[in-house]
């Protein structure tokens, strides 16, 4: 069966967010964050770039990655190992699903099925997201994470 694009129509925070890292993580390999030079970061920011390192798998320069493509110049893109130590982080770093924001934090936090499939999208500073799901995982969401399940809506055909 085909995959859902189902859109986040509230912010997941607090223990939802943090529940919801949780739970990805039994289906994501890894984490993907957005360092856009010219936005700066800070010491905050900067600490938890720090920390991720030993977790670094690929750092690129990009233009484009899940979610979005800028218009004009390009960002540091990173892919991490997402094991428990980097969820840990992720949840610590902020309260919610788009705290991810420069120059607070990396923008755009994505997570990553094996195979480099988009799992969960964020454009942060738009308040956006939007997860990719098989069915019998929005059917685990529904069971384990009901409060964040009820906010999924899917696109319909010709929806914009």
């Amino acid at each position: 069966m085909a995959r859902l694009q189902l859109t986040i129509d509230l912010e997941p925070t607090d223990e939802t967010y943090a529940s919801l890292l949780q739970f990805a993580s039994r289906w994501c390999s890894t984490a993907l964050l957005v360092v856009r030079e010219h936005l700066g970061l800070s010491e905050l920011g900067a600490a938890l770039t720090k920390q991720l390192e030993p977790f670094l798998l690929e750092r690129c320069t990009s233009s484009s990655w899940p979610g979005t493509t800028l218009l004009d110049g390009l960002a540091s893109v990173s892919t991490y190992r997402l094991d428990p130590t980097v969820v840990e982080g992720l949840s610590a770093a902020t309260t919610g699903l788009y705290g991810w924001q420069q120059p607070e934090l990396p923008e755009d936090l994505c997570l990553l099925r094996p195979g480099g499939d988009p799992w969960l999208v964020t454009i942060a500073h738009e308040g956006d997201g939007f997860v990719v799901l098989e069915p019998t995982e929005l059917e685990g969401l529904r069971r384990h994470l009901p409060d964040f399940a009820a906010v999924l809506r899917e696109e319909m055909d010709g929806e914009s």
